[in-house]
């Protein structure tokens, strides 16, 4: 037995979806998650550029490498997962798909920290 999928609402109204295409759209800005609880930071994009920056620059947390690991890992992890799941394609596949989704993720995401200020509404 099937069930129906769940028919979902839209949780903005025309006009914010409108502004948020408009504000996405804009190249001096950037829309980031917050470190926590789910809010959305807006950086002028100089300013995230800037922290970003300083961020990577912290040899304290952060190792410069000589070379894109990347290939090295999905070869090794291949390796691991033939042996582990033999020669049948269909895992591999799955698992080339996901290193795959893994590896093309953004390479740093810096911990954008968040203060309430005030809502959007009282900024519009």
């Amino acid at each position: 037995m099937t069930s129906k999928p769940r028919k979902t609402f839209p949780n903005l109204r025309n006009g914010e979806k409108q502004a948020l295409n408009e504000l996405k759209k804009n190249k001096n800005i950037t829309i980031k998650p917050a470190d926590k609880g789910g809010a959305v930071v807006v950086l002028n994009t100089s300013d995230y550029i800037a922290e970003c920056t300083k961020q990577l620059s912290n040899i304290t947390h952060y190792q410069p490498l000589s070379a894109n690991p990347s290939i090295n890992i999905i070869k090794s992890s291949q390796r691991h997962s033939n042996r582990v799941l033999g020669t049948g394609k269909s895992p591999q596949k799955s698992l080339k798909h996901s290193l795959h989704s893994i590896l093309h993720q953004e390479d740093f995401t810096s911990s954008l920290k968040y203060t309430k200020k005030g809502t959007l509404e009282d900024l519009l």
